[in-house]
């Protein structure tokens, strides 16, 4: 039955994801996988417990992408930091106008979890990021790590809230000035070097 669910919570997921969740029924995901919608509602009791799994898997997803480069010995935080570079452009791909629209016209409050999920998960991130950059000795050691995590998610996850709006364009652009402006902030001399040698100079 496990396998049945990620089968379903996948198609649904592509479905939402080009359609939008409001024009994908339950229907559409039945046929899509040649179930019966009785079969369908022994795993879930409603769309929206649906639409509330997928978000999950989509937060779980990421997670999992950030934590490869943390176990990887042969980068610093500042080349860990600079790979966010993929995964927060990978989302922001991921993303569409409709999809997100219907999650907060018709599914509010699943998609207030789902932003709290992600927020939380991101400041523990972020200040994982901060105290092994500070150890390697190339952040800065007076950052405030109570409060700067708390302006540092926003400053990394305000670009992704471009993504469903058609009137921001070159949203990857945003994120790369995002991502200078945050190394800027928090490397030391020693760190900043290090940035600038190795990836500004690829531009």
């Amino acid at each position: 039955m496990e396998n049945l669910r990620k089968d379903i919570e996948k198609a649904a997921e592509i479905l939402f994801v080009k359609y939008g969740i409001r024009s994908v029924s339950i229907d559409d995901i039945c046929n899509e996988l040649h179930i019966s919608k009785k079969t369908f509602y022994t795993e879930y009791n409603q769309k929206e417990d649906l639409v509330s799994a997928v978000l999950r898997n989509i937060n779980e997803y990421n997670q999992k992408e950030d934590d490869k480069d943390l176990t990887n010995s042969k980068y610093n935080m500042i080349d860990v930091i600079m790979r966010f570079k993929q995964p927060l452009q990978r989302e922001r791909a991921r993303r569409n106008e409709k999809f997100f629209r219907d999650l907060d016209k018709y599914y509010p409050e699943v998609h207030r979890k789902f932003l709290e999920e992600r927020s939380s998960t991101f400041k523990l991130i972020l200040v994982e990021h901060l105290k092994k950059g500070i150890e390697e000795g190339l952040f800065r050691k007076d950052i405030n790590l109570d409060l700067f995590p708390i302006f540092a998610q926003r400053w990394f996850l305000t670009p992704l809230d471009f993504g469903h709006d058609k009137k921001v364009k070159y949203k990857d652009s945003i994120i790369e000035l995002m991502m200078d402006g945050y190394m800027r902030i928090v490397c030391n001399k020693k760190g900043l070097e290090y940035y600038q040698k190795k990836y500004c100079s690829e531009k």
